[in-house]
């Protein structure tokens, strides 16, 4: 049943819990667009989770420091040590702690914290929680365990059980630590399939009112949320077929896909706590073996990185003697492209004096043969004008000789035919005496004429 908030706790906290991989920044990324606050300074997106942490940088801070203060790491699944939160060192990071929540949330009344290292040190920050009078709402989350396994070795390199182990660490703690609180199961594969109906089982479960509707945010979660960020899927079966001793893990897993659906249910503390048991029994036996093979792997590591750090010296130096040279290269490189500009400069100027020079003499003596051209144009266009006066005049005498050959035709046809009118009268005058000589008229008067004629003669 829900468990409604003490009226003196004004603030509230909605903490998302859920080991690494499991979809957590997923779950914190839909609580966000529903209106809960997101840190101050929050962890930026990288390759393994592109779509963003959804983190508070100062509280992934402030857990890695607790856990190298209880000689363990986020990567340690043997159980923090249950004494540390009531050591005076415990007080020093409550007090950090407040602080890290008043720079991230100010005083934000309803705020997001999401750290999957917080699994581990519930009891602390309940302890803060409790000092700074926030009412936290946990929601839980889980995976299968073989997706979240195979995820880490792809990303670390590590072996299987490795992964199985921290999985079966976080889930167990994040449940025995928040029992008896306000809380609420859930899983990536509901949240991936079905957010809106994960959201109403969240709301429904632990009485919490967020300010956005699901429905007013529906088309960015859905743009959000996206088969995408499943990078790794396995089939809960596969639980079976894993290496022995995976009992633990298998269970655990059953318990909590069934609370997810059903919501959770008393009778599964037995089992769960029984789990954790033998879990706890099984590293406090082996626990001086890892501590000793992380102690070994520790010392390695620190030779691998002074040899490291060596390394990086020489090559530090090396770069050095190398951009020493490559300065002095490019400094003689400079000098000699100096020289070669200042020769490039000269030999550009000498060009262009000559070029200059050239281009004066070429500039008179094209002077003095434009000159010559004009004087010898002006004269041919003198002695063409006194060709063309020629012409003019010999055009104006043949038109002179073509009227006189005219006229002179006229002429002709004229006298032509005044000679053949001159002969046809004639010939008429011959016809008309030759007639009058046989006419009587001209017998008659035959000696009047002879008369005449000695007359003239006489005269």
């Amino acid at each position: 049943m829900p468990k409604t908030p003490p009226a003196t706790k004004s603030r509230h906290a909605v903490v998302v819990l859920g080991m690494h991989r499991s979809g957590t920044s997923a779950l914190a990324g839909v609580l966000a667009r529903l209106g809960c606050d997101l840190p101050e300074e929050i962890m930026p997106a990288n390759e393994f989770n592109p779509k963003g942490f959804y983190e508070s940088l100062k509280a992934y801070n402030l857990n890695d420091a607790i856990l190298a203060a209880g000689d363990s790491s986020w990567d340690d699944w043997q159980s923090f040590n249950p004494a540390w939160v009531s050591s005076p060192l415990s007080a020093e990071f409550r007090e950090r702690g407040g602080k890290v929540l008043e720079e991230e949330y100010g005083d934000s009344s309803l705020f997001l914290l999401k750290d999957p290292r917080i699994c581990r040190l519930l009891p602390f920050w309940q302890q803060l929680f409790d000092a700074q009078q926030i009412q936290p709402t946990y929601v839980l989350t889980h995976r299968n365990p073989l997706e979240v396994a195979r995820s880490l070795q792809k990303r670390e390199g590590w072996p299987m059980a490795a992964g199985l182990l921290l999985w079966l660490r976080h889930v167990l703690e994040a449940e025995t630590g928040t029992r008896g609180m306000q809380r609420c199961f859930t899983s990536y594969d509901r949240l991936l399939t079905d957010w809106t109906g994960v959201m109403e089982t969240i709301l429904a479960r632990t009485g919490l009112a967020l300010p956005h509707a699901c429905a007013s945010v529906a088309d960015e979660v859905e743009g959000f949320l996206s088969a995408s960020l499943r990078h790794s899927a396995e089939p809960a079966a596969a639980l079976a077929e894993t290496t022995p001793g995976v009992d633990w893990v298998r269970a655990s897993f059953e318990i909590l896909e069934r609370w997810a659906e059903q919501g959770e249910q008393k009778s599964d503390y037995p089992a769960l706590d029984r789990i954790r048991s033998e879990f706890d029994a099984m590293t406090s036996m082996f626990g001086p073996v890892v501590q000793s093979l992380r102690q070994s792997s520790a010392s390695k590591t620190q030779e691998l990185e002074e040899m490291q750090a060596l390394r990086q010296a020489e090559q530090k130096h090396a770069a050095e003697k190398y951009d020493e040279l490559l300065t002095r290269s490019r400094s003689e490189a400079e000098a000699l492209q100096q020289q070669r500009d200042q020769i490039r400069n000269s030999a550009r100027a000498m060009h262009e004096r000559q070029k200059e020079a050239f281009e004066e003499d070429l500039t008179a003596a094209l002077a003095v043969v434009r000159g010559r051209a004009d004087d010898r144009q002006a004269r041919l266009q003198e002695d063409l004008r006194g060709l063309e006066d020629a012409l003019e005049q010999a055009r104006a005498m043949n038109q002179h000789k073509d009227d006189e050959l005219t006229r002179l035709a006229e002429d002709r046809d004229r006298s032509t035919a005044e000679r053949e009118a001159l002969a046809e009268h004639v010939a008429r005058l011959e016809q008309m005496a030759e007639a009058y000589v046989n006419s009587t008229s001209w017998k008659i008067t035959a000696p009047l004429r002879r008369i005449v004629s000695a007359l003239r003669r006489g005269a």
